[in-house]
This record gives structure tokens, C-alpha cells and sequence, in this order.
């Protein structure tokens, strides 16, 4: 009996262990409605950026990586043709610029960049 007692005790602890590693990763695109070329994308007050020389285009992804913070805003800059400058970011599946992401998924959201 104690035995059975100290096997679904560690089962269980096995369980809770492997319930709280799951990787959550978060994926941009640039909006086919973006104004232009976004870069510099910002999640959740600094838990994850998004970088690239060449910036990322319209209609394309940008790479995707592994995320700490589960709720949280997104900031960008776009170019519309000038040179980058702040933009305002919205969500298509969200309706806003805040997202909300599950532990130990695979997240990946269209993002609208317009200058601010």
C-alpha cells in the first residue's frame, strides 16, 4: 500500500512538471493592409523583439520565437516609404493591439502596422 501510495505521488508530480514546460511561441505577418515594411516589433514590454536588416515586408513572417510573458502589446515601426517611424499596431483576430497566448502553444497572429 505504501508503495502504491509513493508511485502516484511521484505520477502525479511527473504530471504537474510536465504540464508547466510546454515552449510558447509567438509569429508575426506583416498584414497584406500594412502601410509598408514593418521592423523592430516588441512584445510585451521587452519579453521578445523582432529584428531584420531588411526589415519584414508585406505579406511576409517574420521568424518565430520562444515567449516568457502570456499577455501583453505589441509595438512596431513600419516605413511607408520615408524611412521607419512609430506605428500603430492592430490585430485582425484580436481587434486590438494586445494579445492574450496559451502556455506551451504555437502562436501566430497578421499584424497592421499604420504610422502613428
Amino acid at each position: 500500500m505504501k508503495k502504491l501510495m509513493v508511485c502516484m505521488m511521484m505520477a502525479a508530480m511527473a504530471g504537474v512538471v510536465a504540464c508547466g514546460s510546454g515552449t510558447t511561441e509567438l509569429q508575426f505577418t506583416n498584414s497584406n493592409d500594412s502601410i509598408g515594411t514593418i521592423n523592430d516589433i516588441i512584445w510585451a514590454g521587452g519579453d521578445q523583439t523582432w529584428n531584420s536588416g531588411t526589415g519584414y515586408a508585406v505579406g511576409t513572417d517574420t521568424e518565430s520565437k520562444e515567449v516568457d510573458a502570456r499577455n501583453g502589446e505589441v509595438e512596431c515601426s513600419v516605413d511607408p516609404g520615408t524611412g521607419y517611424v512609430a506605428a500603430d499596431v492592430f490585430f485582425p483576430e484580436t481587434i486590438s493591439a494586445a494579445l492574450s497566448l496559451k502556455e506551451g502553444s504555437s502562436n501566430k497572429y497578421t499584424l497592421k502596422a499604420t504610422p502613428l
